[in-house]
């Protein structure tokens, strides 16, 4: 039996689009589709790429969530800011990706919210900022505070 990861349903918060320039930034066109890949190593090493994200303000995007197929565990998924956590995605298997189009991340907003990839092993967040002009792309996630 096939297994499919759960969208958990929430409010929705408005939202941002990008694409990832192989310079190492995002840069912010409308409308555009962010690509994260997760890799869970055999180490319990959680890894995320791209490690944190910034749009200019007033674009939106949605993300394309993968989990590599070399990583070893599912991985949960949340937006976090200062006021709410967001459940987007469940046990999202090795191998498998889930696109959200129920949201469009940024938009009007103009702050600062993670993602959190959480794994059996660990837990790193993805900072990314709605009012940017560039932001770097290294490294493997922010670890947990």
């Amino acid at each position: 039996m096939a297994f499919h990861p759960r969208l958990v349903s929430s409010l929705a918060v408005v939202a941002t689009a990008v694409a990832i320039a192989s310079s190492g930034f995002a840069e912010a066109p409308p409308a555009g589709v962010l690509d994260v890949h997760i890799r869970v190593s055999n180490t319990c090493r959680t890894q995320a790429t791209p490690p944190s994200y910034s749009v200019s303000a007033g674009s939106t995007f949605t993300v394309d969530w993968i989990n590599d197929a070399d990583s070893e565990y599912p991985v949960n998924i949340d937006k976090i800011d200062r006021f709410n956590t967001v459940p987007i995605v469940l046990g999202l298997e090795p191998g498998q990706s889930y696109h959200d189009d129920i949201r469009a991340w940024c938009g009007q907003y103009t702050g600062t919210f993670s993602f959190r990839i959480t794994s059996p092993c660990d837990r790193i967040y993805i900072p990314v900022d709605c009012n940017a002009q560039r932001a770097a792309a290294s490294g493997g996630g922010a670890p947990a505070p």
